[in-house]
């Protein structure tokens, strides 16, 4: 399974994200992207199946970026974590049919309940891809 995370680490935002993902001590170690460019070149080598997203956009013009990721992201359940709470904003995010939506100034618990869940759901899901 594949972890991928996308958060600019030196904001304070993405340290707390960082931190909540660790604290969940999941068996596997997330793949941080600081770049669009570095997720959009990982994207193109993943494995059709076992693949979770949690995507941070600090700002509008991020989620933008993002949003040119959007067709590489289709088939992955996404995290996303928006700057706002604009309806610009939540409107540009929902473009990426992301299965949970939380923002940036809350503490991450929400996000890391959710990606717990979610990685439960997988593990079982895909039991017989790890049994080879």
């Amino acid at each position: 399974m594949n972890l991928l995370l996308y958060a600019k680490g030196s904001t304070r935002a993405g340290k707390r994200l960082e931190s909540a993902i660790e604290a969940l001590a999941l068996e596997l170690q997330p793949e941080i992207f600081t770049s669009d460019a570095s997720l959009g070149s990982r994207l193109c080598r993943l494995p059709y199946y076992g693949n979770i997203a949690v995507l941070m956009a600090a700002t509008q013009k991020e989620l933008s970026e993002l949003l040119n990721l959007k067709d590489r992201l289709k088939e992955i359940p996404i995290i996303l974590i928006l700057p706002d709470r604009e309806a610009r904003t939540v409107s540009m995010g929902h473009k990426l049919y992301p299965r949970f939506v939380s923002y940036a100034d809350g503490d991450f618990m929400d996000v890391a309940a959710v990606l717990k869940k979610m990685v439960e759901n997988m593990n079982s899901k895909y039991q017989w891809a790890r049994k080879e």
